[in-house]
């Protein structure tokens, strides 16, 4: 089973991948062809990342996918991307078939309804209550 770290964004910008790409820049590309719908680039930057000992991250990337990018917008999606993921997590390294879920995990991202509501809805939210505007 999978043990997720938690790295900020200047410890896993002091990382490298594999073919010597910056971890952040993986991360970011993967998120940018998972919203243009273009599986297999998405899965190219997962499997560099996990092939890079960064599993971790590339799941973690896949998850804030769901929330910020899909959401509610299409369910159906979410969950089953969702449910893909934590096999994987729970798969990876030891069983091939984490491959497969994580195949299907980005997949289902790519084809869903995206939509970013939730994400700018929570930042207004967030924005009104420090200046002190509320119910």
């Amino acid at each position: 089973m999978l043990v997720l770290g938690r790295l900020s964004q200047d410890e896993t910008l002091a990382y490298r991948t594999v073919n010597k790409l910056d971890t952040f820049e993986v991360a970011s590309a993967l998120q940018k062809a998972v919203r243009r719908g273009d599986e297999k680039q998405a899965l190219h930057w997962v499997f560099e990342l996990t092939a890079s000992g960064l599993a971790g991250l590339a799941f973690k990337r896949l998850e804030t996918i769901v929330w910020e990018d899909v959401g509610v917008t299409d369910q159906l999606a979410s969950l089953y991307a969702r449910r893909a993921i934590e096999d994987a997590k729970e798969w990876f390294p030891d069983r091939p078939t984490w491959k497969l879920a994580i195949a299907n995990a980005v997949m289902a991202l790519c084809r869903a309804t995206k939509c970013r509501d939730s994400d700018n809805i929570q930042v207004l939210v967030r924005m009104e209550r420090a200046k002190g505007i509320g119910p």
